[in-house]
């Protein structure tokens, strides 16, 4: 069996561990791999063209879209009326009430 190579002259991923790796780089940013993950997942993007333009992406989503999303949500937040002392007492009365009126689990 002759197997295709990639245009760099290597043999392509297994797409099952593929998929593994494009889960990887969308995790990167969240902080959430290990210095195991993140080691497998360098050198597969050392290879694969198109992990390291997901890469690219997931990079200037997190860099630049999310924090102008941030700003753009903190600024309609900043705009919004704030709810008066005595409405917010008001609310948590009848929160603490309606806790006080649920029916109590017996003990057994």
């Amino acid at each position: 069996m002759v197997r295709k190579l990639n245009p760099k002259g290597t043999e392509p991923v297994n797409p099952q561990f593929h998929d593994e790796f494009v889960a990887l780089v969308a995790l990167f940013y969240s902080g959430e791999l290990t210095d195991e993950e993140w080691g497998l997942l360098q050198i597969h993007l050392a290879f694969c063209d198109e992990c390291r333009e997901r890469f690219e992406q997931y990079k200037h989503v997190n860099s630049r879209v999310i924090p102008e999303m941030a700003a753009s949500a903190g600024s309609e937040v900043d705009d919004l009326p704030w709810e008066s002392e005595s409405a917010v007492a008001d609310a948590e009365r009848r929160l603490m009430a309606q806790l006080d009126d649920r029916p109590q689990a017996k003990a057994r």
